[in-house]
């Protein structure tokens, strides 16, 4: 399940779209644990389309990074580049490059550390309240 997105259907899939750990390219990473980078993902028949069919849209292309806290993997980072259906030509998106997935990687780490930070303090009494 979502837990946050930035773009602008966020409200609409932030906790209630709902789709299966064991489905799509975001459950194939997350039963691997290895990152994902996938530029033609409407080609990949491993895609789940749950979502594109529920918002209107097709994934060009995907970033997919496991979470890591606490020594496990948690949940997964992700980066689409979207075109809208509506019956209007877009232009394709340029897609992702390595250096896309190497600083998601980085900022998922870093992600991953605060919350161990949080947590830890959490634990000790560090956090008032």
């Amino acid at each position: 399940m979502p837990v946050w997105n930035s773009g602008p259907d966020a409200a609409r899939i932030v906790g209630h779209f709902r789709q299966p750990a064991d489905a799509g390219l975001i459950g194939m990473v997350f039963a691997t644990e290895q990152p994902f980078l996938e530029n033609d993902v409407q080609a990949n028949n491993r895609q789940s389309k749950l979502l594109d069919l529920a918002l209107g849209v097709r994934t060009n292309a995907l970033i997919a990074v496991p979470l890591h806290c606490v020594e496990a993997c948690r949940g997964i980072v992700s980066c689409v580049q979207l075109t809208r259906d509506g019956g209007v030509a877009h232009k394709t998106p340029a897609g992702f490059n390595p250096a896309s997935l190497a600083q998601v990687q980085r900022a998922a780490n870093l992600f991953s550390r605060l919350i161990e930070q949080r947590l830890m303090a959490d634990i000790i009494g560090l956090t008032p309240g």
